[in-house]
């Protein structure tokens, strides 16, 4: 989840100083390009876990659905740099905010399953 955490984070910085235009957009790019290959390894790595009971599987398959989506936002500010406009895209801010919430919520799910099964 740090990987997406740190995508998400990336993403939410490009923006904000893309549309500051303390950023080029080449810088922005390349910027986004890192952060779109950390959101799919973290994709990735939770395709490769073994969980050992169904409910860590559900808190696995909410991590999932979290990290998609975070890769979807940071690719949609990849995009939306690429297009050349300066000005926020009210979409692509509300996506970035609404992957950095879920993948919050998951990050709670996972640290109470740690904790019941520590006890």
């Amino acid at each position: 989840m740090d990987e997406s955490a740190s995508a998400a984070a990336t993403a939410e910085l490009v923006v904000d100083l893309y549309t500051e235009g303390q950023m080029p957009a080449v810088t922005a790019d390349a910027a986004l390009e890192d952060a779109v290959s950390a959101a799919d390894a973290a994709v990735h790595s939770l395709t490769t876990i073994v969980v050992p009971d169904a409910e860590a599987l559900a808190v696995q398959d909410s991590a999932l659905i979290a990290a998609q989506s975070t890769a979807r936002a940071v690719v949609a500010t990849r995009v939306w740099v690429g297009d050349g406009s300066p000005r926020a895209s009210e979409a692509v801010v509300a996506a970035l905010e609404d992957s950095a919430s879920s993948l919050e919520t998951v990050t709670e799910q996972v640290g109470s399953l740690l904790e019941g099964g520590a006890s």
